[in-house]
Protein backbone atom coordinates (compact mmCIF):
# COMPACT_ATOMS: atom_id res chain seq x y z
CA UNK A 1 0.00 0.00 0.00
CA UNK A 2 1.11 3.55 -0.67
CA UNK A 3 1.09 6.29 2.00
CA UNK A 4 -2.20 8.20 2.28
CA UNK A 5 -0.75 11.73 2.01
CA UNK A 6 -0.18 13.03 -1.51
CA UNK A 7 3.36 14.31 -1.01
CA UNK A 8 4.49 11.10 0.67
CA UNK A 9 2.79 9.05 -2.04
CA UNK A 10 4.64 10.95 -4.78
CA UNK A 11 7.92 10.46 -2.91
CA UNK A 12 7.20 6.73 -2.73
CA UNK A 13 6.91 6.59 -6.56
CA UNK A 14 10.21 8.43 -6.97
CA UNK A 15 11.94 6.29 -4.37
CA UNK A 16 10.77 2.98 -5.83
CA UNK A 17 11.75 4.00 -9.35
CA UNK A 18 15.17 5.36 -8.39
CA UNK A 19 16.10 2.38 -6.24
CA UNK A 20 15.15 -0.14 -8.89
CA UNK A 21 12.95 -1.98 -6.41
CA UNK A 22 11.17 -3.85 -9.18
CA UNK A 23 12.07 -7.16 -10.82
CA UNK A 24 11.83 -5.28 -14.08
CA UNK A 25 12.21 -1.48 -13.99
CA UNK A 26 8.72 -1.10 -15.48
CA UNK A 27 6.92 -3.86 -13.63
CA UNK A 28 5.37 -3.68 -10.20
CA UNK A 29 2.48 -5.05 -8.21
CA UNK A 30 0.64 -2.85 -5.71
CA UNK A 31 -2.47 -3.17 -3.61
CA UNK A 32 -4.66 -0.15 -3.00
CA UNK A 33 -7.97 0.41 -1.31
CA UNK A 34 -10.96 1.07 -3.57
CA UNK A 35 -11.55 4.58 -2.23
CA UNK A 36 -7.93 5.62 -2.94
CA UNK A 37 -7.27 3.81 -6.22
CA UNK A 38 -8.06 6.72 -8.55
CA UNK A 39 -5.76 9.15 -6.71
CA UNK A 40 -2.96 6.56 -6.71
CA UNK A 41 -3.40 5.91 -10.43
CA UNK A 42 -3.39 9.63 -11.16
CA UNK A 43 -0.05 9.84 -9.33
CA UNK A 44 1.27 6.94 -11.40
CA UNK A 45 0.19 8.71 -14.57
CA UNK A 46 2.78 11.43 -13.91
CA UNK A 47 5.53 8.80 -14.19
CA UNK A 48 4.06 6.17 -16.53
CA UNK A 49 1.61 7.99 -18.81
CA UNK A 50 2.22 5.89 -21.94
CA UNK A 51 3.51 2.71 -20.27
CA UNK A 52 1.25 -0.35 -20.48
CA UNK A 53 -0.72 -1.14 -17.34
CA UNK A 54 -3.25 -3.62 -16.03
CA UNK A 55 -5.49 -2.85 -13.07
CA UNK A 56 -7.59 -5.66 -11.64
CA UNK A 57 -10.74 -5.07 -9.63
CA UNK A 58 -12.44 -7.57 -7.32
CA UNK A 59 -10.21 -10.51 -8.17
CA UNK A 60 -11.73 -13.98 -7.82
CA UNK A 61 -15.20 -12.52 -7.38
CA UNK A 62 -18.27 -12.58 -9.57
CA UNK A 63 -17.71 -8.95 -10.64
CA UNK A 64 -14.00 -9.24 -11.49
CA UNK A 65 -12.87 -6.68 -14.04
CA UNK A 66 -9.57 -5.89 -15.76
CA UNK A 67 -8.57 -2.49 -17.11
CA UNK A 68 -5.84 -2.81 -19.76
CA UNK A 69 -4.07 -0.08 -21.75
CA UNK A 70 -1.63 2.74 -21.29
CA UNK A 71 -1.56 4.26 -17.83
CA UNK A 72 -3.47 7.30 -19.12
CA UNK A 73 -6.18 5.06 -20.65
CA UNK A 74 -6.50 2.98 -17.50
CA UNK A 75 -6.83 6.09 -15.31
CA UNK A 76 -9.65 7.32 -17.54
CA UNK A 77 -11.45 3.94 -17.57
CA UNK A 78 -11.18 3.48 -13.80
CA UNK A 79 -12.49 7.03 -13.28
CA UNK A 80 -15.49 6.27 -15.49
CA UNK A 81 -16.12 3.01 -13.65
CA UNK A 82 -16.07 4.76 -10.28
CA UNK A 83 -18.60 7.36 -11.49
CA UNK A 84 -21.20 4.61 -12.01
Amino acid sequence: FFPRQGGKKEWEWVQRLSQGSFVDPWMGIWLESPHRILATLQGAKAFFEEKPMIVAKELTKEFEKLFVGSCAQVVEEVGQELER
